[in-house]
């Protein structure tokens, strides 16, 4: 018997990505110097999927190819700063990937 846990992800696009999800992305990821190469290419990669994509996690560990080590600081430093954003409820998770970080810096 396979128990599916009812998980969710809902993504939250700026303006320039509405019009369609592959071919928009927010330019403050790019400028955004608190990213490295893998932080905007593990966001970049998850915003480029359409919205019925549920994320797991590890399989998204398992496709990006990094050691987990480094995948879990990406990870861990894109929900600091907002990008993603977990919501644990009873027997699941809700992922948030968000385009615009949701953290606002004034520096």
């Amino acid at each position: 018997m396979i128990y599916r846990y009812p998980n969710r992800t809902t993504y939250n696009r700026s303006e320039a990505g509405h019009n369609h999800y592959k071919k928009n992305f927010d330019l403050d990821i790019y400028k955004n110097n608190e990213l490295d190469f893998i932080d905007i290419g593990l966001l970049t990669w998850l915003l480029s999927n359409d919205d019925s994509y549920i994320i797991n996690k590890g399989v998204v560990m398992t496709r990006s190819g990094l050691p987990e080590k480094k995948f879990l600081t990406s990870w861990k430093k894109l929900q600091e700063l907002g990008y993603i954003v977990k919501i644990p409820f009873q027997g699941g998770v809700e992922w948030q990937i968000n385009e615009v970080s949701t953290i606002i810096s004034f520096f």
